[in-house]
């Protein structure tokens, strides 16, 4: 029936085919976790982005609702890009923090007493950049 001479060296072909196998199921694993590492981070990134987007509408509300040193809702004005240093006042341009972030507001007037505040958050991962915004009125 069976001539056991001839499966001489099926052994080591089940070896060779196993460890290609492994090669390809550990290949696969890595890969997984590279994608779930790059997922995370940008999970984490735009957590934080939008923290950073809300605290600087925050500080804007802080500084419009602020009395002294005339200061106050009729001096809140930025029409290009802005933001409030450590010493609550505005400057013109864009503020980086946490080493890869960027922020900065705009103020628009849409009525009488009423100002639309909108702050921005970019930020550059390896899949590009990225960026999530506020509104406030």
């Amino acid at each position: 029936m069976f001539n056991f001479r001839s499966q001489e060296g099926q052994t080591l072909i089940e070896v060779v085919a196993g460890i290609g196998l492994l090669v390809i199921v550990v290949t696969a694993l890595i890969g997984m976790g590279i994608v779930a590492l790059k997922t995370s981070t940008s999970a984490r990134n735009r957590t934080v982005a939008a923290k950073l987007a809300s605290e600087e509408v925050e500080l804007v509300r802080a500084f419009r609702d602020s009395t002294d040193s005339g200061k106050g809702f009729s001096n809140l004005s930025c029409v290009a890009q802005c933001y409030i240093n450590t010493s609550t006042l505005i400057v013109a341009g864009t503020e980086t923090v946490q080493t890869i972030f960027t922020r900065y507001f705009t103020v628009t007037n849409v009525s009488a007493g009423k100002k639309k505040i909108d702050a921005f958050v970019s930020w550059t991962e390896s899949s590009g950049a990225k960026s999530v915004s506020v509104t406030s009125y």
